[in-house]
């Protein structure tokens, strides 16, 4: 059962009791850690769905999963907008998507219709959508609240196949429509915007996906700059943790960053100017020497940089991450800070929640 003397409140359940809009768009999976840290309460961050629950021998009906709370919960059902992918979890095992995927569920609750039936009541209007095409074609001046599923797990990467034909939006796109329902508020929104997918090519050591993936965050973060006002708009860039990634030795002005550099004054063998200090790009040497870098296909996007240690999946790592902030009380991110910092400095400037109000010195 849950036990709501342990939960802390997030900020966006903050913005719904004060009467504001909120939202929630990632590239992974709508449940995973991050985008359901906004609006759910959970003992495993796997307990995405009851299946998993379950498979943990757990009572997935004393507790309510991630997806359910998406849908049940106090904060999840007043999302006015909720997007990524992680369609299986929302849908019986014993049915396929419209992909053809099956679902996951073990209870029978087919959660996608339940929110559908629950956001078309006492004259609202709620979207579904699965597919690029039927966001791109929501009137967002007729749509109340909107939820996206792309795809049975984590939506793909933008290099992979199905974002590039179209079948899955882009996190610009899914960040233009969110902003398009969410402005509709006269008293404001908030809106958590994740490229999640980032730091899944990392932990695979996949430098070239991450790095494209980075360019569709900054494409998202452009986006909403074009939309909003920094007179009346606080967007704020961070990250939850780095990656064990590193620029190795003196790589010339214009080198490839993506490719070789050297030779090695030891072995007189060109390197990789990017490596990991962990993960599955660990090469076993030979006689004492290491495998030759430029007989490799660093060219091939999904390529796995090398790493000294041998790891399934690379660490994170614990170095400080910047903020980026930009709008209204921008200044208050100068400095280091504790993450908790950072919805506290909303908080403030908003008015919204628990402690010091910028409306209180007014």
């Amino acid at each position: 059962m849950l036990i709501e003397e342990y939960h802390t409140q997030s900020i966006l359940r903050d913005f719904q009791i004060a009467n504001r809009s909120t939202g929630v768009v990632t590239t992974t999976r709508i449940t995973h850690a991050t985008p359901a840290g906004a609006y759910a309460h959970i003992a495993d961050r796997d307990w995405e769905n009851d299946d998993a629950i379950n498979n943990d021998g757990e009572d997935s009906e004393a507790c309510d999963d991630i997806a359910e709370q998406l849908v049940f919960g106090e904060t999840g059902t007043n999302l006015k907008v909720a997007m990524g992918g992680g369609r299986s979890g929302f849908l019986p095992n014993e049915i396929t998507d419209e992909d053809g995927n099956p679902g996951q569920r073990d209870d029978g609750k087919n959660l996608k219709n339940i929110w559908l039936a629950s956001h078309n009541t006492d004259g609202n209007t709620g979207v579904y959508v699965g597919h690029r095409d039927d966001l791109l074609a929501v009137n967002a001046s007729e749509t109340d609240y909107l939820l996206g599923l792309f795809s049975p797990s984590h939506m793909d990467y933008k290099l992979d196949t199905r974002t590039v034909t179209g079948e899955q939006p882009t996190l610009e796109e899914m960040t233009e429509k969110a902003i398009e329902i969410l402005q509709k508020d006269p008293n404001g929104f908030f809106l958590f915007v994740e490229g999640g997918l980032i730091d899944w090519a990392h932990h695979d050591n996949e430098a070239n996906v991450a790095m494209e993936e980075g360019i569709e965050f900054e494409k998202a973060i452009t986006k909403a700059f074009t939309m909003t006002s920094p007179e009346d708009t606080l967007i704020v860039v961070t990250a939850d943790h780095g990656q064990p990634i590193t620029i190795n030795g003196y790589p010339l002005r214009h080198e490839y960053i993506l490719g070789l550099t050297g030779p090695s004054d030891q072995d007189n063998m060109l390197y990789n100017i990017l490596m990991y200090t962990n993960g599955p790009g660990f090469r076993t040497q030979s006689s004492g020497k290491r495998p030759d870098s430029a007989s490799e296909d660093y060219e091939d996007p999904h390529f796995a940089y090398p790493s000294t240690v041998p790891i399934e999946f690379s660490n994170h790592n614990g170095e400080d991450v910047v903020i980026y902030a930009k709008g209204p009380f921008a200044h208050l991110f100068s400095g280091t800070h504790e993450n908790s910092y950072i919805p506290q400095v909303f908080r403030y400037a908003a008015c919204v929640g628990e402690g010091l109000h910028y409306c209180d010195e007014l």
